[in-house]
């Protein structure tokens, strides 16, 4: 028999936090109330000393998945650089090379979205670095092309030779 979280009550462990933070999100009304939401998680481990020193792959996914969402509400209110900043926390808490990529790949977006170019090519190296190295290579010929600077695209395809 599943038990029914309600919003009011306090959690006992960060699964019941982000219960209740999925059930007040869908009930949000704008982005505020949905970043408030996920905040109660991220809050909930800070404060909760037991949250604090758990190292269980649960918590981990639980808190990467609370900083995404907060991220992705600052994003949708065109807040890019808490988007960012909530991105990057969530990268924090990437167990493996496809999560960092996923992460990397909104952050990727949001550079591309403000022109700001060098952080963009930045985050695609880090993209690239995570592949194998025959997909390494093959992402590093993409960012030689797309290079404005004749050095950058040189380095890009010194870097798809090493791979």
């Amino acid at each position: 028999m599943s038990e029914i979280y309600v919003s009011e009550n306090k959690p006992q462990n960060i699964m019941q936090a982000y219960k209740m933070a999925i059930l007040d999100a869908r009930k949000a009304e704008d982005f505020d109330a949905e970043i408030e939401a996920y905040r109660k998680v991220i809050d909930f481990c800070r404060n909760t000393s037991e949250c604090r020193k758990d190292t269980s792959i649960r918590r981990q996914v639980l808190l990467r998945w609370a900083y995404e969402k907060i991220a992705e509400a600052y994003w949708h209110k065109k807040d890019k650089n808490r988007a960012l900043n909530f991105f990057e926390s969530s990268f924090n808490f990437a167990r493996n090379r496809q999560e960092q990529n996923s992460t990397l790949e909104k952050m990727g977006e949001i550079y591309w979205e403000t022109d700001t170019m060098d952080k963009w090519f930045d985050v695609r190296e880090k993209m690239a670095d995570n592949l194998s190295p025959q997909d390494k290579r093959a992402a590093y010929l993409v960012l030689a092309r797309e290079a404005v600077e004749e050095q950058q695209a040189i380095d890009y395809l010194e870097q798809a030779l090493q791979a």
